[in-house]
């Protein structure tokens, strides 16, 4: 099933006001420059573009993801210093400005292996996730960082992340 398939199979979502997303949340998966050569998080700024058309919602993205999209984009998230900025950061700063909008259910957007650590980051800080939409085409083996150049490197970051998450009560 292709992502836009996806998307439209969340019919229910978009005409149930109970259950209808109010904002997308989209999760870069690693860093390359230029920017013209990141085919990874194009492929994220494409996805969440897609479902913000689709839903007429806003989005809040990393800025990985930003530099791609057309969305409208109520927040870009980045670290200040420029450093790498991880997942539970990711989802204070969109808690932080989603809940004084009131936005609480949250679609999301990020690479097939950091979806469940992103989806349960989301969960415990009080979002309502009602739908996680992925891509598993996400390897780039010029990638700045070394763990999204493969699956190998990914999960030998990725599960000891979750690990970390679950031991410090983030997911």
């Amino acid at each position: 099933m292709s992502i836009y398939e996806k998307i439209i199979a969340h019919e229910e979502y978009s005409m149930d006001t109970n259950r209808r997303p109010h904002v997308i949340i989209g999760a870069s998966f690693g860093t390359k420059t230029p920017p013209q050569d990141d085919p990874v998080n194009k492929r994220l700024a494409e996805m969440c573009d897609f479902a913000a058309l689709y839903f007429g919602i806003p989005a809040i993205l990393q800025w990985e993801i930003a530099r791609y999209s057309t969305a409208d984009t109520q927040l870009v998230v980045r670290q200040e210093t420029g450093e790498y900025l991880d997942t539970r950061k990711l989802m204070v700063e969109a808690q932080t400005f989603c809940f004084k909008q009131y936005y609480t259910r949250v679609i999301l957007v990020a690479g097939a292996t950091h979806a469940y650590r992103a989806e349960r980051t989301a969960k415990k800080l009080g979002f309502e996730v009602v739908g996680t939409l992925t891509t598993s085409d996400i390897w780039d083996s010029q990638s700045e960082q070394w763990w999204t150049r493969g699956l190998l490197r990914n999960l030998s970051r990725e599960i000891p992340a979750c690990l970390y998450y679950k031991w410090r009560g983030w997911m």
